[in-house]
């Protein structure tokens, strides 16, 4: 335990060596003067000793409370992916059951992301005024309500209107990253990260092996039943945060609930925090959107983060929604000579086979990949350099799917490019959990998660109606939205590698500019 300089501090640990330099000695042995000083020191050692909560953070390690509250938080985010695999499989099935045209089913999967965006910068502020614990259990609740909702729909236009309130729920389950960022020191907060994008993975592979046995025609119970059955982890998700997980210790902390602060943080580790009192953190306006836009500087940031994040989560799931148009067009590997063309029969209805199903499982590991390079290189490199490559790589590797090729070189390439525009993404997010102090954290991230998710409502338009015009325009779309993406991420000059997490404005020096 480090002790913060002051002469009386340094007199105790005198008195300590004093009191500790006979460990064999018993009471009544020695002087009176000796005995006396012994006593005095026994007193002043007991006294807490008040210790700033990242040290604390640091010294409680690592801890099978942490693993708990991973797991926890690991379902809220598998919950999300698994949200967003549906969605992008659930297009072609309705295109068919309901007969509707190419722009109604670009409009059905943007319902989702439309409620996302909505939902993301105000569950948000609302974690960073009320707590992340509260917001959790709304949006589980909500969400799967809605989801069961949309389930049951008997057209598009209530299943729209359920899928947006949905949306709206999970936007607000980019909560865990802020919360998990919030419960582990600077050494292992990367590693902590790390996990949760396990989760993605993890989500979007449960997604991916239900839509192949749930999804093709004559597969087992539907499309409505798929849809109930990944809502699963959406419901457990209310049970799982009421009764197994504690409000963060930093919000805890700069709400002025230091004792409940210090029990969560003794509750990971009471032997190395045992003796110890939190130092206050002074913060006049928790949540308030005028922080994040202090000076010039902190603007400029932000937007071109939030933007960069946009152009990022389109081209993310363009990726995606092209792979799935490319697996059902003809022209993509077979009657084509360089140059993959236009598959023009914009309303007929074409399910996606078994086989493609088992592909896309095959695709969709691409996330679990991405998790290991983004962890691999911000931790080697820096949260900067891992940026840049990652997107850089991920729009050249994209280009490649203008030109024809056999299937499963086209899921080949297409995971490639996948796996690193989604690391790009991922070291987003420990860099801008990392980048914000903990009284405006949860809304800055809400603020770059709901730019992004506006990314996500543009995506179908192109993908899944403009590449049946034009797939070449479509794709030259997204490849030229992550050149821009790279250029906005020079913004990002501060690297964050082992950063300390800031708590207040008091000690955040950048936003008091």
């Amino acid at each position: 335990m480090n002790n913060y300089g002051s002469i009386g501090e340094k007199s105790d640990m005198e008195k300590d060596d004093i009191s500790l330099s006979d460990p064999g000695a018993k009471p009544g042995n020695g002087s009176k003067k000796d005995q006396n000083l012994d006593d005095k020191s026994a007193s002043t050692s007991m006294d807490p000793i008040e210790t700033p909560i990242e040290e604390a953070l640091e010294n409680a390690g690592l801890t099978w409370v942490h693993f708990k509250l991973l797991v926890i938080m690991g379902v809220i985010v598998m919950s999300d992916y698994i949200e967003l695999e549906v969605n992008s499989l659930l297009g072609p099935v309705l295109l068919c059951e309901w007969e509707i045209s190419a722009f109604q089913e670009a409009l059905l999967t943007s319902s989702t992301y439309i409620g996302m965006c909505v939902g993301a910068a105000l569950w948000g502020k609302f974690s960073d005024k009320y707590g992340r614990r509260v917001v959790l259990q709304i949006c589980s609740l909500i969400g799967t309500f809605s989801v069961i909702v949309s389930a049951t729909s008997q057209g598009p236009n209530l299943f729209a209107t359920s899928r947006f309130v949905g949306g709206f729920a999970v936007g607000g389950m980019h909560i865990a990253y802020t919360f998990v960022s919030e419960c582990f020191g600077a050494r292992l907060r990367a590693k902590a990260v790390f996990i949760l994008f396990i989760a993605h993975y993890s989500g979007s592979i449960i997604g991916a092996v239900l839509a192949f046995f749930m999804l093709p025609e004559g597969g087992f119970g539907g499309w409505r039943l798929f849809i109930i059955f990944t809502t699963t982890p959406m419901f457990m998700i209310f049970i799982l945060v009421t009764h197994f997980c504690p409000e963060s210790p930093r919000f805890l902390l700069i709400s002025g609930e230091s004792k409940k602060a210090l029990e969560v943080i003794q509750s990971f580790n009471r032997k190395q925090n045992e003796n110890i009192i939190l130092a206050p953190i002074v913060v006049k306006n928790r949540g308030s959107v005028g922080d994040l836009f202090r000076n010039l500087e902190q603007s400029i940031l932000l937007v071109s983060i939030c933007s960069a994040f946009f152009f990022l989560r389109f081209q993310s799931l363009g990726l995606t929604l092209l792979y799935y148009e490319n697996l059902q067009n003809p022209n993509a590997d077979q009657n084509c000579d360089i140059f993959v063309e236009t598959y023009e029969k914009e309303n007929e209805c074409e399910l996606l086979k078994s086989s493609d199903y088992l592909q896309n499982i095959l695709f969709t590991n691409a996330q679990l990949v991405s998790a290991i390079v983004s962890t691999t290189l911000a931790d080697a490199f820096g949260r900067r350099f891992a940026m840049y490559s990652t997107s850089s790589l991920g729009t050249i590797s994209l280009g490649l799917l203008l030109f024809c090729m056999p299937s499963i070189l086209l899921t080949f390439s297409a995971m490639v490019a996948k796996f690193l525009i989604l690391a790009s993404i991922m070291v987003i997010f420990l860099y801008v959990n990392e980048l914000y102090p903990t009284y405006i954290r949860s809304l800055a991230l809400g603020c770059v998660e709901s730019a992004s998710r506006f990314g996500l409502i543009l995506s179908p338009f192109v993908a899944q109606f403009l590449s049946k015009t034009s797939y070449p325009i479509a794709l030259s779309i997204y490849i030229l939205s992550g050149v821009v993406a790279v250029i906005l991420l020079q913004a990002a000059k501060e690297e964050t590698k082992n950063r300390v997490s800031e708590d207040s404005d008091l000690i955040d020096e950048n936003l008091k500019k």
